[in-house]
């Protein structure tokens, strides 16, 4: 029989069972867990437009993301704050539309979809206008037609949509591209004299009008030298004509093309000689045909009257160096006379400045810090747990197990993975599938310590999804670009790139990779590629690699029906493995074959590429801990014994230290788990009535519903494993390796002392003094105090 705290266990309300059977005491683990709090605290802010109050007051509409998300408006010419809040559920700032009373509808958004709201300049209300248009979970451009209605268009759908404030009315025009197509985006987006401009993305780029009284819809053929256009990512209007920036620009010349409305035909070919930066690059457009775009570090001036460009002379302003820049906005006077452009940063300060007078201001955010979402977790050869933040204003969280405080230190903007490479910390992040290499027990300063090394998006890699080492070569699992299906393999040691490995399975992404045991990398793929790329056909598969020939030598499917191979572990030969579908393998490196699957009992993950789901051994017990369906598992890879260890939150990411702790994080905290029981087998066991002193002077001995009538001595190196007992007399014990007792009653004094594996006093009654001291791990209670009928002294006074 296996020594467990069945009620301890049942006390925090988990989970557990037996591979293969309905029994709840599992591997008899128990759970400490530590809340060390938010990860990330900062003002994350990429989008914002310009309007004017009812008074002629100038204002600077941002959207702000973290959990939860929020809508700040601040004066354009003071900095002054008029109104902030937090809008919960959701965590990303979307687009805005600033209306002629000085209201505005603005979106907020997350992985679910998108929620569309309604400020009220007046009264400073916010109301829910619609959300999912379309069916669409993301809108990519909201734009004001001259007949008051509010467009927009959708991601992944390619879809228009209207919607009257008046009568709350509707109106979805369908996806505008054939059904077969694989773009996803409608990102280009502009309303000009009833006719909406949409440009998509993100693998043909087309270019389609839309006709807004009849629904009909026009695909414009471009010239063939624009053919390798994949991406239309921000319409303009300007006069008569439609700017429209795509990707890729053209080498050594532009990435803005203009449309003619009026004469259906491009213009103004060449006037923008280079590209245009910020992913919002143009301004709106003054009274006279004019605006404002930003490329190689100035701001320039277009005229769509003559398709003349002029520097403001911005760049020769300290503005550049007052943030991350973000977007450009424009103000008109009410005669239109006087403009005002306004430059958001990514920490929420913005800058004006006058293109007529060069006059130009900075201030100070007067956005308000939010929660940011938790992304990554590793702990570093310096025992400190590094945090990767989702879309981060380029920010990490670091704590320091010593202190038990964490830190925000700079980073890039999203941290998708980590490795301890040789006593560094490499880091893989988006986009770019760029890796950084650092010293952490240096002074830390990103892209100096840790420098970038290299980027993969030259193999068309975009997100560094896992890396794994062998302590002489590192090998990098790779999700590709957008719109673009198979993934990377790649294989250095860090002196450059390396060697890239495309496509290991068809069409699929690399998620997981481990070194095995035999020299061979194992790779688990994904089904989906890049985003707006077409999933593969084909179930997600383990592939056998060698390095050496730089070939692939075996692919198999461990599970039938799921869609990512998410963490691998090697144990001796063999390779375990879990799935987004909540499955547990083992794959023998010997014969090539899956040999068992577990099911773990969870739900399925939802995570395209894995993340969500992660499996590691701990180096304390032998045991694998991992993640699936957000709940965090334990599974003994020699009994075949699993345990739900933890199902209160949803867990979204994990790592084990050294010494066996487990770091978790969900949305936006940080956990520490601290595991006790783990599994030891009683040698003997007290069901009935003993009557007598007991001394357990070595191995373990379980008190099982049982009673002891007598004083209880755990010696050295024995364990006390004790359920819904009665032990009548004193217990005393000195450097045993666990005593841990859970809904029972002692009725005499309890001394605990030197306790070197766990102590547990859950849901008892204590007729006695207790004292505990020198324990190590500290004694646990579980959630569930004890009633004490003494005093309470040393480490067991708040128990």
């Amino acid at each position: 029989m296996a020594a467990t705290a069945v009620a301890a266990v049942a006390s925090l309300g988990l989970a557990s069972a037996a591979a293969g059977d309905d029994t709840t005491d599992g591997l008899g683990l128990t759970a400490e867990v530590t809340d060390h709090g938010l990860v990330a605290t900062e003002v994350s802010t990429s989008v914002s437009e310009a309007g004017t109050l009812p008074d002629g007051t100038p204002v600077l509409y941002i959207g702000g993301s973290g959990e939860p998300a929020s809508f700040t408006v601040v004066n354009a010419e003071t900095g002054e704050l008029i109104f902030a809040a937090d809008v919960p559920p959701k965590s990303i700032g979307s687009p805005i539309q600033p209306l002629p009373d000085g209201s505005a509808f603005f979106g907020l958004r997350d992985g679910s979809g998108l929620i569309i709201y309604h400020w009220d300049a007046e009264t400073h209300e916010i109301t829910e206008a619609l959300e999912n248009p379309a069916g669409g979970r993301l809108v990519r451009e909201l734009q004001l037609g001259d007949d008051g209605l509010l467009y927009g268009s959708t991601y992944p759908n390619t879809r228009v949509f209207s919607y009257d404030p008046e009568t709350g009315e509707e109106r979805d025009y369908g996806n505008i591209l054939d059904s077969g197509d694989s773009d996803s985006y409608a990102e280009g987006f502009s309303v000009h004299d009833g006719t909406a401009y949409v440009g998509t993305g993100m693998q043909n780029g087309h270019f389609v009008t839309v006709d807004l009284d009849s629904g009909e819809k026009t695909e414009i053929e471009l010239p063939a030298e624009y053919d390798q256009i994949t991406r239309f990512y921000r319409f303009q209007q300007v006069g008569d004509l439609i700017a429209m920036a795509f990707s890729p620009g053209i080498s050594g010349g532009t990435n803005t093309l203009f449309w003619d409305t009026a004469n259906q035909e491009l213009a103004c070919e060449g006037a923008i000689d280079s590209f245009v930066s910020l992913n919002n690059p143009y301004s709106e457009p003054t009274e006279d045909g004019r605006f404002y775009y930003k490329a190689n570090d100035e701001i320039w001036e277009f005229d769509s009257t003559d398709c003349s460009v002029s520097p403001t002379g911005w760049i020769d302003t300290d503005l550049a160096d007052t943030g991350t820049h973000r977007t450009l906005g424009l103000v008109n006077s009410a005669d239109g006379s006087e403009h005002l452009l306004l430059g958001l940063n990514r920490d929420g300060s913005f800058w004006n400045f006058d293109p007529a007078t060069g006059e130009h201001e900075f201030f100070e955010s007067q956005v308000t810090g939010s929660a940011l979402t938790a992304h990554s977790i590793h702990v570093g050869p310096d025992e400190q747990v590094y945090m990767g933040i989702y879309l981060s204003p380029q920010v990490l969280g670091r704590y320091d197990p010593a202190t038990e405080e964490i830190e925000q230190i700079s980073g890039p903007s999203q941290a998708d993975s980590w490795l301890t490479f040789d006593d560094q910390l490499l880091i893989g992040s988006y986009g770019n599938a760029v890796i950084h290499q650092g010293d952490p027990f240096a002074e830390w300063e990103w892209d100096t310590n840790p420098a970038q090394q290299f980027r993969l998006i030259g193999e068309q890699q975009d997100r560094v999804i896992q890396m794994a080492t062998d302590g002489d070569t590192v090998a990098i699992a790779t999700v590709a670009d957008y719109g673009v299906q198979g993934g990377g393999l790649t294989i250095t040691d860090m002196t450059d790139s390396g060697t890239t490995y495309r496509d290991l399975v068809e069409a699929q992404s690399t998620a997981s990779v481990a070194f095995g045991n035999d020299g061979l990398i194992y790779a688990g793929t994904s089904i989906r590629g890049g985003l707006s790329s077409d999933n593969s056909p084909l179930d997600a598969h383990l592939v056998t690699f060698d390095p050496e020939q730089g070939t692939v030598t075996g692919a198999v499917i461990p599970v039938e029906g799921n869609d990512v191979v998410s963490g691998l572990v090697p144990i001796g030969d063999s390779i375990w493995g879990v799935t987004n579908s909540g499955d547990l393998f083992e794959f023998d490196t010997t014969t090539q074959e899956v040999v068992n699957t577990y099911d773990l009992g969870t739900e399925h993950s939802a995570s395209p590429w894995g993340l969500g789901s992660t499996v590691q051994l701990n180096p304390a017990d032998g045991l694998l801990y991992g993640i699936a369906g957000g709940s965090i598992f334990a599974f003994d890879p020699e009994t075949q014994e699993q345990q739900i260890l933890l199902d209160d939150l949803s867990y979204k990411r994990m790592d084990i230290a050294p010494d066996g702790t487990i770091y978790a994080l969900d949305d936006t905290h940080l956990f520490e788990i601290t595991v006790g029981g783990a599994g030891a087998e009683c040698t003997e066991t007290i069901d009935g009535r003993h009557a007598g002193p007991l001394t357990v002077s070595e191995g373990v001995t379980c008190i099982e519903s049982g009673s002891v009538r007598g004083p209880i001595t755990v010696q050295a190196g024995a364990s006390l494993i004790a359920n819904d007992a009665e032990l009548f007399g004193p217990l005393h014990s000195t450097g045993a390796s666990a005593v841990e007792i859970v809904d029972s009653s002692i009725h005499g004094p309890v001394s605990i002392s030197g306790t070197t594996a766990s102590t547990v006093l859950s849901g008892n009654e204590i007729r006695g003094p207790l004292s505990c001291s020198g324990n190590d791990p500290a004694p646990l209670d579980l959630g569930s105090p004890n009633t004490v009928r003494g005093p309470q002294s040393g480490q067991c006074r708040d128990l």
